[in-house]
């Protein structure tokens, strides 16, 4: 009786992998898969991710040790998995992220149609374009620096200018605007603070908004540069003498009278944002009423930061001296 089952369970099997060949024959291929690939199929289950735009972003990041014997071996194992998830519903794209460790894996995947992407401190990312229908719509690793300038004032009329010990002009004699690169956790207005800290040792500045934006391009490793100058308030009670210099990034720090500031752009003594920004805080000054505390009316000129920091409004753009749009 059991023999008879058998026979019959068997034949009923075979018609219906012949109705369902297509079918039968993905799910052969993916145990035979399976059973090859156990150690490494599990970091693939979890780390092979569908995104918005139809593609698979993988992080080997999610690779245990353990998993990872040879890099043939994963290399082969990662090209039939991608087969098998295009079968199911074809890819656009994929990219991959390979922890430093795994970097052996680069050669072959570059061999295989897939492209270098960015490389950071502990990590390189790569993709490959599938998609034959049309061009490839992975945009370029972002390409622009972030950076903050201070523009420091007090009550008495007085602005902080230093200068750099490294200076792009090889003129380092020239004056200019307490400035520096936001860090990856921070915004705008904290990286200005940080600055200001680190620089010239001001511990209680006020950040009241941006002054003015300037791009530069191209710049080392062909980047943009986009630099936030933003005016800065701090006490009257603060001098010269209290500035605590960073001695292995400037060679002086000094507050000066705008009459001072004046002459030295007079005398070209100040880098192209200095005068931008100077010139800029001189033609509110000299608008303002006599009775009017001047401090006041240079806030109302910023863009100003909103509570989260996040929000920016009264937007003006300037290039080369010519409002663009506000």
């Amino acid at each position: 009786m059991y023999n008879f089952l058998k026979c019959k369970l068997t034949r009923k099997l075979n018609i219906y992998k012949t109705d369902h060949s297509n079918k039968f024959g993905f799910l052969n291929k993916f145990l035979k898969y399976s059973a090859k690939h156990n150690s490494t199929n599990s970091f693939f289950k979890s780390c092979f991710v569908r995104n918005i735009y139809g593609g698979i972003d993988v992080n080997m990041q999610g690779l245990e040790s353990s998993d990872y014997q040879d890099k043939n071996e994963f290399c082969r194992s990662f090209k039939e998995k991608i087969e098998l998830v295009n079968e199911q519903e074809p890819i656009k794209a994929i990219s991959i992220i390979i922890p430093c460790q795994y970097a052996e894996v680069i050669p072959i995947l570059s061999n295989d149609g897939f492209k270098l992407h960015y490389a950071k401190n502990s990590s390189i990312g790569m993709y490959k374009w599938l998609d034959t229908k049309i061009e490839s719509k992975i945009p370029e690793y972002p390409k622009h620096q972030i950076g903050v300038g201070a523009i420091i004032v007090n009550s008495n009329k007085e602005v902080v200018l230093i200068r750099e010990r490294y200076m792009r002009s090889k003129n380092n004699e020239k004056w200019k605007f307490v400035t520096g690169l936001v860090e990856t956790t921070e915004n705008v207005l904290v990286a200005t603070q940080r600055e200001v800290v680190e620089e010239i040792g001001i511990k209680n500045v006020e950040v009241c908004g941006i002054w003015f934006l300037r791009e530069i391009f191209p710049i080392r490793m062909d980047l943009h540069d986009i630099c936030f100058f933003n005016l800065c308030v701090v006490s009257d009670s603060i001098k010269t003498t209290d500035l605590i210099v960073d001695s292995n990034e400037l060679l002086e720090a000094k507050f000066f009278s705008f009459d001072e500031a004046r002459e030295l752009l007079n005398k070209n003594n100040c880098t192209k944002a200095t005068v931008f920004g100077l010139n800029k805080l001189f033609d509110v000054i000299d608008q303002c009423d006599s009775n009017q505390n001047y401090l006041d009316v240079l806030k109302t000129h910023v863009i100003s930061y909103s509570n989260n920091t996040e929000t920016l409004f009264k937007f003006e753009v300037r290039y080369h001296n010519k409002k663009l749009y506000s």
